[in-house]
C-alpha cells in the first residue's frame, strides 16, 4: 500500500471514531422513585416522583398506575419539576372496596432507549388505623407513674404501621391530656401519672394521620390495695329477637366481669324490664364468686308482651361488694314489642267451606235435574 493509501485508511479510521455507533446507546436510569402520601386515604390524591437521567436526549416519562382490585391501569405523563426529577399529576386513589395500586416508572428516550422500575410499587390505600396498647401497671395506686406502649397500623395489616404519626392520649373526666408520635415502624411510647382519686378510670388513645384516624381505649383502675370492681360489660348485652312480637320469647345474655386487683365474694346480678307502666319482668343471679380478670356469661328469657321496654342489668344488686367503682355496675338496652298479627281462618276450615258449597252446588243442581224429568214423563 502506498503512502496515499495509507492516509485515507488512517483518516477513515479517525472518522469512524469520531462517530457516536448506536451499538453505544445508554438507556435512561430511573431512581428515588417515591410516592406521597405514603398510606393514602381512600379518595385521597397520590404524587408518585422520580429521578431520571438520559445521555439519549429529553424522555418521556409515565407512572403506570394500577388499582386492585381488578388490576385496572391508568398511563400518568410526569414531568421534569427541575434538574430531572420527575413528578406525576394528581393521581386519586380510588375508594372502597379497593384495597391499593401497583404502580411503575418508565422513561423512553428520542432514540427509542427505555428503562422502567421492576419489580412494581405497591401502595396500600386506608380508611382507619388500628390501634393497641399496654398499660404498666394496669391498676396503679393514686398518683404512680403509669409506663404506656402501643402500635399504629393500617386495616389491620401489620406490613403497613402507621409511621410518624400524631398520638393523643385523654383520661376522660380528668384535665389529663397529651401527645406523642409514632416512630418509623407505627410504635409508641408514654407514660402518665395515675389520677390520686381512688376510681375507674380509661385512658382513651387516639392515632391520626391527615384524615385516616383510629381509636383504642384501656380501662384502669386507681386502688390503695386489692379491691374488686364489678361491671357490666355493655357491648355484649343482646336480646333476641329483637324487634320481637307479642308472645315470643325473648332472650337476654350479657357479661359481667371483674375489672378490679382482688377477687370478688358473693353478690348478686338483677335484671330489670320495665315500661310505661313499671315492672314487666324480673329475674335474680346469685354469684358466689368472680375472680380478678373474669368474665361470666348469663342469659335470662321472658315471654313478651306488646310496647317498648327498658331492659336495666346491674350487677352487685344492693351493694354487697365494696369496690373501686360503683358508676360500672349497670348497663342495658331497649326493645320494641310488636302485637301478634290477628290469625286468618286456617286451612282446614277454608277447604271445609269449599267442601260444604261444592256440595251445595251439586244437591241443587241434582234437585234442578230430577224436577225437569218429572215434568217430562208422561
Amino acid at each position: 500500500m502506498g503512502s496515499r493509501g495509507l492516509v485515507v485508511v488512517v483518516l477513515l479510521l479517525v472518522a469512524v471514531a469520531a462517530l457516536p455507533p448506536a451499538a453505544r446507546a445508554v438507556n435512561p436510569a430511573i431512581s428515588n422513585t417515591t410516592w406521597t402520601p405514603w398510606v393514602p386515604a381512600h379518595g385521597e390524591q397520590v404524587t408518585v416522583e422520580a429521578d431520571v437521567v438520559s445521555p439519549g436526549g429529553t424522555p418521556t416519562v409515565t407512572a403506570s398506575w394500577c388499582v386492585v382490585p381488578p388490576f385496572t391501569c391508568i398511563p400518568f405523563t410526569m414531568t421534569d419539576a427541575g434538574g430531572g426529577h420527575y413528578r406525576s399529576p394528581p393521581i386519586t386513589a380510588a375508594g372502597p372496596p379497593y384495597t391499593g395500586a401497583h404502580f411503575n416508572v418508565s422513561a423512553v428516550d428520542p432514540g427509542g432507549n427505555y428503562s422502567f422500575t421492576f419489580p412494581e410499587i405497591y401502595v396500600q390505600f386506608a380508611s382507619t388505623i388500628m390501634v393497641g396498647a399496654t398499660l404498666v401497671p394496669a391498676s396503679p395506686t393514686p398518683g404512680q407513674s403509669v409506663s404506656v406502649s402501643g402500635t399504629a397500623i393500617y386495616e389491620n395489616n401489620s406490613s403497613v404501621p402507621a409511621k410518624f404519626s400524631r398520638v393523643d392520649f385523654r383520661i376522660p373526666g380528668t384535665p389529663s391530656a397529651w401527645s406523642t408520635t409514632t416512630d418509623g415502624a407505627g410504635a409508641f411510647t408514654s407514660s402518665f401519672s395515675a389520677p390520686t382519686t381512688v376510681e375507674a378510670y380509661a385512658l382513651n388513645i387516639t392515632v391520626s394521620n391527615r384524615t385516616i384516624s383510629g381509636s383504642r381505649e384501656r380501662p384502669f383502675n386507681v386502688a390503695r390495695g386489692p379491691t374488686p370492681d364489678l361491671a357490666v360489660v355493655q357491648d355484649t348485652i343482646s336480646v333476641s329477637p329483637s324487634p320481637a312480637v307479642a308472645g315470643q320469647t325473648v332472650t337476654l345474655s350479657f357479661f359481667i366481669e371483674n375489672r378490679g386487683t382482688a377477687n370478688a365474694t358473693a353478690f348478686t346480678v338483677q335484671v330489670n324490664v320495665s315500661g310505661p307502666a313499671g315492672l314487666a319482668h324480673a329475674r335474680s343471679f346469685s354469684i358466689a364468686r368472680l375472680p380478678q380478670g373474669v368474665q361470666q356469661n348469663l342469659s335470662d328469657s321472658w315471654v313478651a308482651t306488646e310496647g317498648s321496654w327498658a331492659v336495666t342489668i346491674t350487677v352487685d344488686y344492693g351493694n354487697q361488694i365494696s369496690e373501686i367503682s360503683e358508676s360500672n355496675n349497670q348497663g342495658g338496652t331497649s326493645l320494641s314489642v310488636a302485637a301478634a298479627p290477628r290469625e286468618g281462618p286456617s286451612v282446614t276450615l277454608m277447604v271445609g267451606l269449599v267442601i260444604a258449597v261444592v256440595g251445595v252446588a251439586a244437591a241443587v243442581a241434582f234437585v234442578y235435574r230430577w224436577r225437569a224429568g218429572r215434568r217430562k214423563g208422561p
